[in-house]
């Protein structure tokens, strides 16, 4: 291992192999004593057997030896008879006593003969019943213990039937033979009727014991297929076993040792289909020739297929439940997702699994059709009813938790969309509140108009962003009237946003006045340096007015060159006379008029400057009133002489 560069395995405690090799030693120890145990049980169990078949020859014995005592008082019973018969026929005197005790002698030994037909017949009857026992074994071992007391039993009745046979041949004297004053102990019809039903019962004896034999042998036969089909079916499963085992090696070494035991494999598994053929065809031999046990067969292949059906359905209602606890894992988990694409995910999964639930219904029918078809004691057992009313009332559950479920991941759905769009509008209001901030007033009208052209954009995206915040409380709304499980949350969020809005509104319409304030000092600055201006050029043009009254001989001047050019050109250009005239003449208007807007202007320039002097007095004249009533509405009252004179000489001053 470290030569490879693998870590060295290092197995657990009580793993090592020594341990292995105590817990194999002790387990081969454990299996010999059992198997003492075992011989000394089957030679105590040979034993008893023994010592109840010596009982059984000992009590045979007995009843031989009885029955041969008993007939050996034969000749002595029949010479009392003879005696009996000599003094009846000489007359005795006292030949009633005789004859009363020659009767009673024959009465008791016919009673004797009764009392041993009698013991015969029992024994007879106890060897039928027997051979009448419906116990054919419960296995191939039990089958093959019955054969050897059968054996036995058959022993037993041969020996009977030799004894039957002296039975029949020692009545024959008693039909045959007759006394000298032809007496007879018995009626010979009752002895013939007697031997008939002795030799009947031998006979039925006889035939009960073939009988028997025939069915322990079809029962060895059965048992010894039974015992087959169970080797069999052990041999497979081992095979199963270990070809559903998962190695497939970890390196071309083991890879190999395994290819080279699945070949092993293969070859027992073709050489093993002749005797698992054979068994088979053992077990419709024994069909086919109607074996005595047809109908248990029949009966225990129907009960077997019903036990497979049950255990059948039970397997598939495990399956049934165990399906129904992955998916109650999933439909019941708490995982609601951490943002709205992981809940877009379990909302998929989540349909998935309705569906499956919708398809698992003909599942469900399957087995409850599956259960309709099983035997009636398994049909109508609590088993089947109480497993598929569980499954009924699981996939119910089911279905309506995966329908909570659906409904949970909505409302997260719901949720994340709402606190998604949240975010994204306190983000934009986050980022507008910074915008407001750096929009500070300009010194200079251009600078103003930047801010109030950018607060404008934002206006605009302030409007276009208010649709958001109403469908923001539109779902808060919406998920608060359907009870939703985070209303708390919800009613936070929504009054946390509706608060920040609030905010940018009333900063935006502070923003508004201070940028409109703004707007309007840099306004009055720009009107008074236009009025500036304004009254700059103004008095420009009142001193030019005052340039032009001073021009006024150089204009004349001018116009009277001009009508003296406009003479000449009139004489010495005739054709250009009437257009002369005409300019002479608009000349003459236009300084008419300049010289009637000079005088109008002569005029409002005076009456500006009485105006000027009337308000400047009434300025002066509103002073004087207003201080003059401070000092008359003052209610102090001088406290001596000189400061009253000196408030006459205030008041006076003030006048």
């Amino acid at each position: 291992m470290r030569a490879n560069n693998k870590k060295p395995y290092f197995p657990k405690e009580s793993k090592t192999i020594s341990d292995i090799n105590r817990a194999w030693e002790r387990l081969e120890k454990a299996e010999h004593e059992r198997e003492l145990a075992l011989r000394e049980e089957l030679i105590r169990q040979e034993k008893l057997e023994q010592l109840a078949a010596r009982f059984n020859q000992a009590a045979s014995k007995k009843h031989e030896a009885i029955e041969t005592d008993i007939f050996a008082y034969e000749e002595r019973v029949q010479a009392v008879v003879a005696v009996a018969s000599e003094l009846e026929s000489e007359n005795y005197h006292d030949i009633d006593r005789i004859n009363a005790r020659r009767d009673n002698v024959l009465r008791l030994w016919n009673y004797l003969l009764e009392l041993i037909y009698a013991r015969r017949n029992r024994l007879v009857e106890e060897l039928k019943m027997r051979l009448l026992s419906d116990d054919y074994g419960r296995h191939l071992i039990g089958v093959e213990d019955l054969l050897q007391k059968h054996s036995l039993v058959e022993a037993d009745i041969n020996v009977l039937g030799e004894r039957v046979k002296q039975v029949v041949q020692q009545t024959q004297g008693f039909v045959e033979e007759e006394t000298p004053d032809g007496y007879k102990p018995c009626d010979p019809s009752i002895i013939i009727e007697r031997v008939q039903a002795l030799e009947d019962a031998y006979s039925e004896l006889v035939r009960i014991a073939v009988e028997r034999r025939s069915r322990l042998e079809e029962s060895k036969l059965l048992w010894q297929f039974y015992w087959d089909m169970a080797e069999e079916e052990n041999w497979i499963k081992e095979m199963e076993n270990i070809l559903s085992q998962g190695d497939i090696g970890h390196d071309l070494t083991t890879i190999n040792l395994l290819l080279s035991k699945h070949k092993s494999i293969e070859t027992e598994i073709h050489s093993h289909e002749t005797a698992l053929q054979s068994s088979l065809e053992a077990g419709n031999n024994l069909m086919e020739r109607g074996h005595f046990g047809e109908d248990k067969i029949r009966e225990r292949s129907k009960r077997l297929t019903e036990a497979v059906d049950f255990h059948q359905f039970l397997t598939d209602a495990d399956d049934v439940d165990t399906w129904m606890l992955d998916i109650l894992r999933l439909v019941s988990s708490d995982d609601t997702g951490k943002d709205e694409s992981n809940v877009q995910t379990l909302l998929k999964k989540q349909k998935e699994i309705t569906d499956e639930l919708k398809s698992y219904q003909s599942t469900i029918d399957t087995l409850h059709s599956q259960a309709s078809q099983l035997g009636e004691t398994d049909r109508d057992g609590p088993a089947v009813k109480e497993r598929l009313e569980s499954i009924d009332n699981r996939y119910k559950e089911l279905q309506e938790l995966a329908r909570l479920r659906k409904q949970r991941l909505l409302d997260a759905l719901s949720l994340y969309k709402l606190c998604t769009e949240a975010d994204g509008v306190e983000q934009w209001i986050t980022e507008k509140e910074k915008m407001l901030v750096t929009m500070t007033p300009g010194k200079d009208i251009e600078d103003c108009e930047i801010m109030k052209h950018r607060f404008d954009g934002f206006e605009r995206e302030m409007n276009a962003n208010a649709s958001r915040v109403a469908v923001v409380n539109q779902l808060a709304r919406q998920l608060l009237h359907v009870d939703h499980p985070n209303s708390e949350d919800i009613t936070d969020r929504q009054n946390q946003l509706n608060s920040r809005w609030a905010d940018l509104r009333e900063k935006a319409e502070q923003k508004r006045e201070e940028l409109g304030s703004a707007h309007g000092v840099q306004t009055y600055h720009i009107e008074c340096r236009e009025t500036v201006t304004w009254i700059e050029d103004k008095k420009r043009v009142l001193e030019q007015t005052d340039e032009l009254k001073m021009d006024l001989t150089g204009i004349m001047t001018l116009q009277r060159k001009l009508s003296e050019e406009a003479e000449k050109i009139k004489e010495i250009h005739p054709e250009e006379a009437e257009v002369v005239r005409e300019r002479n003449a608009k000349l003459r208007n236009v300084w008419e008029e300049l010289n009637q807007m000079l005088k109008v202007r002569d005029a409002k320039l005076e009456e500006a400057g009485d105006l000027h002097r009337f308000l400047k007095d009434l300025d002066h004249f509103q002073s004087w009133l207003t201080k003059t009533e401070s000092s008359i509405a003052n209610e102090d009252t001088p406290s001596s002489l000189a400061e009253a004179e000196k408030t006459i000489d205030s008041t006076s001053t003030n006048s």
